[in-house]
């Protein structure tokens, strides 16, 4: 068996699950490096699920003395002679050998296999966005079904209300885009990403304010929220991180959401965004005790690797 004891692995376990290799399902929630994880990640996914990682995770599994893959630091991870936490008596043999298998099983997810829709593997397995820090969050608790409209924590909670609505098009910038999956989070109003001990996935460092919808059929979202503060003795805008996972793509980023009426958002600032989906300045309307801001996204615009 292996026992996978870090945290925001739940996606890269269904993953090795779907080839067949026995999974430990207790999870343990320890201290990780994003940087390992997403490496981790995106070498497992990029085996494209075939039948020989199947093969060589089950090899490797024979390699491992007590089941249990260690954890380690980013300096640790790349340091050849020190592949294990000193604290884990665990053996490593495993866990070196499964990478090493997995890279060397990635050419083969290079080979133009065609699916049933007519598209390439390489083209559905496809990495865009650059770097994405913690975006594997996306995936910890995320539900099965999803609305199009999705009411936060924050909702119940003291603070300005907010809602936020808009329609998600296709590359053109014409065309609704349905099925589009957007994940928020932000902080409390406070200024902290605050835990709550009710789940495990509110529970990480994106907090328990955080939420997903999908679009309808119409390309249309809604998300109600509390308008989030910024963190504590900063002159950080206060704002709202956005993620986006479609079809075929890996989760990548858009500009984060900031408030125009902002004192704390400067023209620096203003100038730097990025412009990833759109831009993210949320022009505020007031509603009596209800703040309204639209905003609409264009799959693809501004993000890197998307129309390479």
């Amino acid at each position: 068996m292996i026992n996978y004891r870090v945290d925001g692995l739940e996606s890269l376990v269904e993953d090795l699950r779907k080839t067949g290799v026995p999974i430990v399902d207790k999870i343990e929630t320890v201290e990780y490096d994003a940087l390992y994880i997403s490496w981790i990640r995106t070498a497992t996914r990029s085996s494209c699920g075939s039948p020989m990682i199947s093969s060589m995770i089950r090899s490797s599994e024979a390699e491992q003395n007590s089941g249990t893959i260690p954890w380690f630091s980013r300096k640790q991870f790349f340091k050849k002679n020190s592949m294990r936490h000193p604290s884990d008596k665990t053996t490593h043999t495993g866990f070196v050998a499964l990478i090493f298998l997995l890279l060397l099983a990635l050419p083969a997810c290079s080979q133009p296999a065609t699916s049933g829709n007519g598209k390439t593997a390489a083209a559905q397995n496809k990495t865009v966005g650059g770097s994405c820090e913690d975006c594997q969050l996306i995936y910890k608790g995320m539900p099965e079904h999803m609305d199009h409209i999705d009411t936060s924590a924050a909702w119940q909670e003291p603070g300005p209300k907010l809602l936020i609505s808009g329609t998600i098009y296709k590359p053109d910038g014409r065309t609704p885009a349905p099925g589009i999956i957007l994940y928020y989070y932000h902080t409390d109003q406070a200024g902290h990403y605050s835990k709550l001990g009710d789940k495990p996935e509110n529970n990480t460092r994106h907090g328990h304010i955080r939420g997903w919808v999908k679009t309808d059929e119409k390309g249309a979202y809604a998300i109600f929220t509390n308008r989030p503060a910024s963190y504590p003795n900063s002159r950080i805008e206060a704002h709202i991180h956005v993620l986006i996972k479609e079809p075929g793509l890996n989760e990548y980023y858009v500009d984060e959401l900031v408030f125009d009426d902002d004192p704390m958002l400067t023209a620096d600032t203003r100038r730097r965004m990025e412009g990833r989906g759109s831009s993210g300045i949320l022009q505020v309307v007031r509603s009596g005790n209800l703040q309204r801001a639209e905003h609409n996204i264009v799959l693809g615009k501004n993000i890197p690797g998307y129309r390479e």
